[in-house]
């Protein structure tokens, strides 16, 4: 006799400490579908897909009401791993996150909790003034980040000149100082520079700017291709290795890049690829075709960022982006991921279990649905 397994699936709104500051505008809350899957055997998986406008095609709300339909759909395991794989090219986030339950649940190697999880991830440097600037740099070092990230995107050489003060605290702090080895600057622009602006920027970095910057994320739209292609000389002109993030959706985008050598690193999520299995295989095709994978999604609560943190302990060895769980108000989860010295932090025997309490607290819609295997 076939044993039914349940699926539950979560809308919520999870809010922020405060706004995430974007080139497409400032976030104040994710926008979340959670997953979680049960069998009568005990087995269980969960997954997530937060949504972010600007980012993805799909839509929060239009999203959550497909799944409502879509979901009441599938009678059989058969055909829910079936409809899954067709559903991967139109809804990559949707897919992932009911993807990665099914890969949870199936006890995936990857997921494995017999050991404790130590990954670093970079900090989010913001500030409005250099005095700002001055104390969040300090305490992004005193928290142990060695990896800062700055959000450009804006306005070229306002953008610029904060990048170079940026740099310019980091060289006469003697917090920093001292870490001249280890310190690094992420500068992602999120597509919000043209061509023209985003060469505007890049001339106007100075030196000491250009020694500490790792990498240079997605200057142009994630579908302008040809703009893109127009900054990469001027980038090598500066010594600024580039970074594709939404532009990569998969790996004919990955091999588009590494063909025509558009990037020294690609960034993957696991929101993008059908479950776990396919973003390792995404990272190393990056790897085969020269390239360096970063990986990690500043958008996403502890599920989503524990399970890339697992990918990353195996298979990154630079800072891991995955520090969305570290912007959310409250945890979804009965216990939080932690964060300790620079690094995402879990204990051996360690896993993600929900608080259906604060679920329903903040929650906007609910399904509940029994499939047969």
């Amino acid at each position: 006799m076939n044993t039914p397994f349940e699926i539950r699936a979560w809308k919520l709104r999870l809010p922020l400490t405060s706004p995430y500051r974007l080139s497409f505008g400032p976030v104040s809350s994710f926008e979340t579908v959670f997953i979680q899957i049960d069998s009568l055997e005990g087995q269980g998986g969960l997954g997530e897909a937060t949504f972010l406008t600007g980012y993805t095609d799909e839509v929060f709300e239009e999203s959550w009401s497909f799944l409502e339909q879509w979901i009441t759909r599938q009678q059989s395991l058969e055909q829910f791993d079936q409809s899954l794989t067709k559903l991967a090219d139109s809804r990559p986030f949707l897919t992932s996150a009911l993807r990665s339950a099914l890969d949870m649940a199936a006890s995936l190697p990857v997921l494995r909790s017999d050991r404790a999880l130590r990954v670093p991830v970079l900090g989010l440097l913001q500030g409005d003034n250099k005095n700002q600037l001055q104390q969040n740099v300090r305490s992004l070092l005193e928290q142990g980040y060695r990896t800062l990230k700055l959000k450009v995107g804006f306005e070229p050489s306002r953008d610029a000149q904060f990048v170079n003060d940026v740099a310019a605290l980091c060289e006469a702090m003697p917090e920093a100082a001292g870490l001249q080895s280890e310190l690094r600057l992420r500068v992602d622009a999120n597509q919000g520079f043209s061509s023209d602006q985003a060469i505007s920027f890049l001339k106007e970095l100075q030196p000491a700017s250009v020694s500490l910057i790792e990498l240079f994320e997605q200057p142009c739209s994630a579908k302008d291709w040809a703009a893109h292609t127009r900054v990469v000389p001027h980038a090598n002109d500066c010594g600024i290795r580039l970074m594709l993030d939404e532009s990569i959706y998969g790996e004919a985008d990955i091999r588009r890049a590494g063909d025509l050598q558009l990037a020294s690193f690609i960034k993957v999520k696991l929101m993008k690829f059908d479950g776990l299995e396919a973003l390792m295989r995404a990272i190393a095709l990056i790897k085969q075709l020269g390239m360096t994978p970063v990986l990690g999604n500043g958008v996403a609560s502890d599920l989503n960022c524990w399970m890339e943190a697992c990918v990353a302990d195996l298979c990154i060895d630079n800072a891991g982006e995955m520090n969305g769980y570290l912007k959310q108000r409250t945890s979804p989860l009965i216990e939080p991921l932690a964060f300790a010295d620079g690094h995402l932090c879990a204990p051996a025997g360690w896993r993600p279990a929900f608080n259906m309490d604060a679920l329903d607290a903040l929650q906007e819609g609910q399904i509940r649905v029994s499939i047969e295997r």
